[in-house]
């Protein structure tokens, strides 16, 4: 930008005799003014991470070229390591700057026109003085002492001892070059003073003057720099950190307002108000540092000013804005909170009556299924009723022809017996008499009729007949005792192992071609039952066991047993068994897995509510491919009633 005046321009004063050591100072010198170009510019919003970067990438590859010049002269050993460490420093606090966000130009030119004082003007200039020492016949140690020498600002003693002059000029040029540095923090925007070790104000420049409205000429060479700041004498940053009484003596005059600075060590910041600056008074953000010589010592400090007052203000609008905006929703929030509770309340009273409704709901579905399951088991019970009546009936019919065939295959046995005897005795004459025409007679007709195979076999035919006739009328018993017809519908003591045979007897046509029947029974006491539903609940399982069998021919096993005051019996099989799925659905109503026509779905719901009537239970154990077994599990007497005091 034309008709800007640079902010620090190269000077032969500065040249340390290295060629590319110097080359790096220039190259850092228009970096400087490159940054204030952009100050001057007004380009507050301009993105600093380039500038960060450049100024990165060139003091890198500059601290290399000066490490292996010191490396190749064998500078003392002290030295390098300060200078190694001041180099790492300066880096560590230029990628803080960057990775912390600081797009502050005016901290950033601060930043680096300190370094240029008290690094290029100072410990730069020392290195060179030593290496022209080494170069002309001292040991790195002597160069060491004689460059080091000196206790005075550090920048301008280390520039005057590299330059060599002799002692008669030193006091011109310290004059010189204290009015080069002077104009170099005269020349920096941010309000800065400078102390040393005696705590005597050295720089006070243009801007601090503007800040606390006092003139460079009544500070320079006081030890009054408290008075800008306060009415009565007290230390500033600064004096603390020359006194190096640090923490007691920050917490003592700072307490709540200092903090330590996160971008450099040693370094302390504080934020404070001062009502006697500006109109109205003033927010000041304060950055002091320590100044060191080679040897690390504190020789004096750089304290920093800035105005923060537009952003307290900003902060205070901020606040005011933020705590309207707080009542204003707080009062929202009351309204809101007005509004939910009605609604929740509303909400309230409607799930309430949704809840009645549909516990209303739940009730009559209860009551149907009940009815529903009541009507199918009347339904059941009044067809096994008149199965049993007409099974009852047509076994009475049938037993008293069954009664009197028997009867008459026995006399008739009787009859044959003594008819036998009686062709005996007319066998033994017949051949008393062998020339006789009756008897020759007789005894062809013996031999035409075979009788001696009738003999044989009139008794076999007899005796298969009574057979036949003794297992009708067990089957017609069975059918009998299945149907307990001749019987009583009230609770009564029953054997469960004749309820099973007559079950097995009257099921055995569905059984007996597709499975074999393996009875294990155990020793079990008289049950209160209601026999005829058992013998339901038996028949049930056992046809479904049967339907269950697979192409091959399968088993079924039917056990019992007894135990703490129970009996149970197992149906046990061989077949197909059942999913999970299936076996979840087993005992509801009208749930069947037969074809169409094949069944109806009620057989097990109306075991389930049998065995349920006699205060038992019905459990299934079931897989696919692995068959299935139902336990029954009964009381053996009927819980009693309990009757009312």
């Amino acid at each position: 930008m034309s008709g800007v005046i640079e902010a620090f321009v190269w000077s032969e004063h500065m040249a340390t005799g290295i060629p590319e050591v110097d080359e790096d100072h220039r190259g850092l010198i228009q970096i400087v003014n490159e940054i204030g170009r952009l100050q001057c510019g007004g380009e507050g919003g301009v993105d600093l991470r380039a500038e960060y970067d450049h100024l990165k990438l060139h003091a890198v590859a500059h601290f290399q070229r000066e490490e292996k010049a010191m490396a190749h002269q064998r500078v003392d050993p002290r030295h390098v390591e300060t200078h190694r460490r001041l180099h790492c420093d300066f880096i560590g606090q230029l990628e803080a700057m960057r990775d912390g966000g600081k797009q502050d130009i005016t901290v950033l030119q601060h930043f680096i026109m300190r370094w240029l004082i008290y690094h290029t003007l100072g410990v730069d200039l020392v290195m060179a003085r030593q290496i022209e020492f080494i170069q002309s016949g001292m040991s790195p140690a002597e160069a060491y002492d004689k460059a080091g020498g000196g206790n005075g600002d550090p920048a301008t003693d280390g520039l005057l001892k590299a330059l060599g002059l002799e002692r008669e000029r030193a006091d011109e040029v310290r004059r010189d070059m204290q009015q080069r540095l002077g104009q170099i923090i005269d020349g920096d925007p941010v309000p800065t003073f400078v102390i040393d070790a005696e705590h005597r104000v050295t720089h006070w420049n243009r801007a601090c003057e503007l800040v606390t409205g006092i003139k460079a000429a009544d500070m320079v060479g006081t030890r009054n720099q408290w008075r800008a700041f306060y009415a009565s004498e007290r230390p500033v940053m600064a004096d603390l950190i020359v006194n190096g009484a640090l923490e007691e003596k920050f917490e003592q005059f700072y307490r709540g307002i200092y903090r330590r600075s996160k971008l450099a060590q040693d370094v302390y910041e504080a934020e404070n108000f001062f009502p006697h600056f500006g109109d109205g008074g003033c927010w000041l953000f304060f950055t002091a540092a320590p100044v060191r010589d080679l040897a690390g010592n504190i020789v004096g400090a750089i304290e920093t000013l800035q105005d923060v007052t537009d952003r307290h203000k900003a902060e205070d609008a901020l606040r005011r804005h933020q705590e309207d905006l707080e009542r204003t929703i707080a009062e929202r929030t009351a309204e809101l909170a007005d509004a939910n509770r009605r609604m929740a309340e509303d909400i309230a009273m409607r799930e309430r009556a949704e809840a009645e409704l549909l516990r209303r709901y739940a009730e009559v579905t209860r009551l149907n299924i009940e009815l529903s399951q009541a009507k199918e088991q009347l339904t059941q019970s009044e067809k096994m009723a008149s199965i049993g009546q007409l099974a009852a009936g047509v076994a009475h019919e049938i037993n008293n022809p069954i009664g009197y065939v028997h009867s008459n295959i026995g006399s008739l046995e009787s009859f044959l017996a003594d008819l036998f005897r009686i062709l005996d005795a007319y066998e033994a004459l017949a051949q008393a008499v062998p020339d006789n025409e009756r008897a020759l007679a007789a005894k062809a007709l013996r031999s035409e009729l075979d009788l001696d195979f009738l003999k044989e076999d009139i008794p076999a035919l007899l005796k298969e007949s009574k057979e036949g006739i003794t297992r009708v009328k067990k089957i017609v018993q069975d059918l009998k005792d299945f149907s307990h017809v001749d019987s009583s519908q009230e609770w009564q003591w029953a054997n469960l192992h004749h309820g099973l045979d007559s079950t097995l007897n009257i099921v055995n046509n569905e059984i007996k071609y597709k499975a074999d029947v393996i009875k294990e029974y155990g020793v079990l006491p008289e049950v209160e039952c209601l026999p005829s539903q058992l013998n339901q609940v038996f028949m049930n399982l056992l046809v479904n066991a049967a339907h269950a069998m697979g192409a091959e021919r399968g088993r079924i096993t039917v056990r019992t047993g007894a135990a703490d005051g129970k009996v149970w019996v197992e149906i046990v099989d061989t077949g197909c068994g059942m999913s999970p799925e299936v076996r979840q659905r087993i005992f509801d109503p009208f749930f069947t897995t037969k074809p169409i026509g094949k069944g109806t779905g009620l057989g097990l719901s109306l075991s389930y509510g049998i065995v349920q009537k006699h205060h038992g239970t019905i459990d299934v154990d079931s897989e696919p491919g692995r068959g299935s077994t139902f336990r029954i599990t009964l009381p053996v007497e009927q819980p009693k009633p309990e009757t009312a005091p």
